[in-house]
């Protein structure tokens, strides 16, 4: 377990610059709220020290990337301390993008717009050679202790589910903890008595999952033979699920249309060995479009093939693919399942399906096709530099003010709530320009400056960068790419059983 230490240290990247944090565990601030991949990234922190600090209140998005062995937090009082004492507010942080402005998450008190002062970070314990580990998912929530955050003590170890009710996550577990992908580790001792608990307990989020995962790893001992982990002798679950798989393998009775012939009827090894058989007979069966996905069934360059080429994901991953030099294409390989179609119900997702999927890809080159991006799957931005390329020798371009920010948000909603027909949003989006243009000329920018592309939402939105670049449709420029899959979450299936979890995809 990392030492908890009250000194700060270095980040991972320095300010101004969005870096790429080495550690599984780490998060990244985020000064120019929902523009994830561009100049406004304040700082990058990962678990290569235990606590970060001081923010200065800059931060309005954020961006974790962790597994089950970190618990990532937050505080609006720098080290949460003041004179040995709790102070201020705690934040858990969970895997993938974040708005901290303006919404609320999972069952926080409070929104976290520009109130960060400090980040801790802590390893989450395993289970050893004579323990079982199991996920739960619960939603973000307040920690217990402000000094050690993976500790679940309040009300004798108990968490909220989605209403906010209080309960034992971990029944019969010799140890519980929160973690920063999940929500909560469990860990059992491998005794037939403590899955008799967990077993006769009322079951909440994806318990009865962990009961049939823990107790077929129990059973899988032979010495276990003729104990019972709850509800049945381990001799009458082999066999049982010997039976079932018997009985779910004739026609298409594995892809949902039976209901009886489910991963935790089956378990998971029968289950998965069903499903990649059915799926391998049957690539058309959108049951089977992650599956497909995984395997790499479709076409890079298409969308038209098996089930899953043609998800929503498939389509910006192409239309990405395509818009990079081919040079540097093969950044893309294997990228294709992080999308989208590895999440949701009715379809099989197998464990790992996340393997190799990364985090940031940088592309740069002298051209790139800016319309060629589209919503989707992936963030996409340009952050450009006057400095290089064929600009070379003249000064980059100022950084936007915070005035210009802030009209470019409201811009930004403005247009948001034209496409939705609300009452008034031409007015909000008259006034939001304006402003954006008394900022400019504030910014001494209503000259050339003005037409200095910043972003791709300027070159596709503002008719200056448009000018600017040169163009008014198809717009190619000298820039660095930054393409970010935004992974919000572990997908469904895999990961040790645990549910689908949704994914965010924006531009």
């Amino acid at each position: 377990m990392v030492v908890i230490t009250e000194k700060r240290v270095s980040p991972c990247s320095s300010k101004n610059v969005a870096g790429d944090c080495k550690s599984t565990c780490n998060v990244k601030l985020y000064q120019h709220w929902g523009h994830t991949g561009d100049a406004g990234a304040i700082y990058g922190l990962d678990e290569t020290g235990n606590f970060m600090g001081y923010f200065e209140n800059h931060a309005t998005s954020s961006t974790t990337t962790a597994d089950e062995n970190c618990m990532a937090v937050g505080y609006s009082w720098w080290e949460g301390n003041n004179n040995g004492n709790e102070h201020g507010d705690i934040k858990m942080f969970r895997n993938g993008y974040r708005k901290l402005k303006p919404e609320k998450e999972g069952l926080e008190p409070r929104s976290w717009n520009d109130d960060l002062d400090g980040i801790r970070f802590q390893t989450v314990p395993s289970a050893t050679s004579s323990q079982m580990q199991y996920h739960i998912e619960i939603p973000v929530q307040t920690p217990h202790n402000y000094f050690s955050p993976i500790n679940i003590e309040d009300d004798g170890g108990k968490v909220k589910d989605d209403n906010g009710t209080k309960f034992n996550p971990c029944p019969g577990a010799s140890a519980k903890y929160f973690n920063s992908k999940s929500g909560v580790r469990c860990i059992y001792p491998k005794t037939a008595s403590a899955l008799q608990t967990l077993h006769g307990t009322t079951k909440k989020s994806n318990m009865a999952a962990m009961h049939t995962s823990l107790a077929d790893t129990f059973c899988s001992d032979s010495n276990n033979v003729f104990y019972s982990p709850g509800g049945q002798s381990c001799l009458e679950r082999t066999e049982g699920k010997r039976l079932a798989k018997t009985y779910c393998q004739a026609g298409s009775k594995i892809n949902g249309s039976d209901e009886n012939c489910t991963k935790e009827n089956l378990g998971t090894d029968n289950y998965d060995s069903l499903a990649e058989v059915y799926c391998a007979a049957n690539p058309n069966d959108s049951f089977c479009s992650c599956y497909n996905v995984v395997m790499d069934k479709c076409v890079d360059d298409s969308i038209t093939g098996v089930a899953g080429c043609d998800h929503a994901s498939g389509k910006a991953y192409v239309n990405n693919r395509n818009a990079t030099p081919s040079d540097q294409k093969s950044l893309w390989d294997g990228q294709r399942k992080c999308g989208s179609v590895c999440t949701g119900a009715d379809k099989y997702i197998p464990d790992n399906n996340q393997a190799g999927c990364k985090t940031t890809i940088q592309i740069c080159s002298q051209t790139f096709n800016v319309d060629n991006m589209s919503n989707s799957d992936i963030k996409a931005s340009c952050e450009l530099n006057a400095s290089d390329g064929s600009s070379a020798g003249a000064p980059p371009p100022t950084p936007p003010s915070s005035s210009q920010l802030s009209a470019q948000e409201e811009i930004d909603e403005a247009k948001a709530a034209l496409a939705r027909g609300d009452a008034g949003a031409q007015e909000k989006l008259d006034a939001a320009e304006a402003a954006l243009d008394a900022a400019d000329e504030a910014a001494g920018e209503t000259g050339p400056k003005a037409y200095i592309p910043k972003s791709l939402d300027g070159l596709k939105n503002n008719k200056k960068q448009q000018i600017g670049a040169g163009a008014m449709g198809a717009i190619f420029m000298a820039c660095c790419m930054m393409i970010l899959l935004i992974v919000v979450s572990a997908s469904g299936g895999g990961n040790g059983g645990n549910g689908p979890v949704a994914r965010r995809f924006s531009k």
